[in-house]
């Protein structure tokens, strides 16, 4: 694996990757960087891909098989504070990358930490309390779990539930669902509704209207393309690869409710 960084430029990674037998790895951390850098980055890599069959996936993506002997696959690992980025990048690399959204923990993924590590959740009843205070958001459960294993108890659920409902915007914020004006007003607007469960399609139809009479609202179609996006199903597929929106048992996207709750405390966009 090469990591591209100060002391190893994006140019000569390829090289060396491209240099090795079988299937390598370039990895790119885009912590820090401004969007400019983000899309000079992705369409660098895309140049390159189109001349050295690199593979490219984005957004924390894995790579795919090889395809051939020196064959690289070049990962980007963004942060939420690139969501507004991922689908104009995802249609710059076309064919040749993807992107894998971030996902929440569940009652699954809980139960195999909790059989590989002393979590103190050594119960299904234990499980569910955390994720029905957390939402499976893993910086509020790797809170959780750290007060459970310093032998907090009951204090680390209290805690973590008195945190949102006192100062959610730290949370809200790092979720990565205001990192643009249309992704926060699209997510505000979700939030603000009594109940959503619909397909992606009729959500970004409502987003739509939201914006369609007030040419300088942030879901107007200028606006929108002011930030990169093509419509607001931008908007719908950066709030599901975030995890704020999620398939429910039939299929239509639903609201993870603790996000949505912490997002109403905020109260209306200054």
């Amino acid at each position: 694996m090469w990591r591209v960084g100060d002391g190893l430029p994006l140019a000569e990674a390829l090289r060396h990757a491209g240099e090795d037998a079988g299937h390598d790895l370039v990895l790119a951390e885009l912590t820090g960087r401004t969007p400019q850098e983000v899309t000079a980055l992705a369409e660098a890599l895309r140049h390159a891909g189109e001349g050295a069959g690199h593979d490219l996936a984005q957004a924390g993506g894995r790579p795919r098989e090889a395809t051939g002997p020196g064959t690289p696959a070049v990962v980007l690992v963004a942060t939420p504070e690139h969501a507004v980025l991922w689908p104009a990048l995802a249609r710059q690399a076309g064919g040749s990358g993807q992107v894998i959204g971030l996902r929440r923990f569940d009652r699954r993924a809980l139960a195999r930490w909790a059989d590989e590590d002393d979590i103190g959740l050594p119960g299904e009843a234990d499980r569910q309390a955390v994720l029905a205070v957390t939402g499976g958001w893993p910086a509020l459960v790797g809170d959780v779990v750290k007060g459970l294993t310093e032998g907090e108890g009951e204090r680390a659920l209290a805690s973590c539930r008195t945190r949102l409902e006192r100062s959610p915007e730290a949370f809200v914020r790092s979720t990565g669902v205001l990192s643009g004006a249309a992704v926060a007003a699209a997510w505000r607007l979700l939030a603000a509704q009594t109940e959503i469960a619909d397909s992606a399609e009729t959500l970004a139809g409502l987003l739509a209207l939201a914006g369609a009479d007030e040419p300088g609202h942030p879901l107007s179609e200028a606006a929108l393309r002011a930030e990169g996006h093509s419509s607001t199903a931008d908007l719908v597929e950066v709030l599901r690869m975030l995890g704020a929106l999620a398939p429910g048992p039939d299929g239509r996207l639903e609201r993870e409710e603790v996000l949505a709750a912490a997002t109403r405390r905020l109260g209306p966009a200054g």
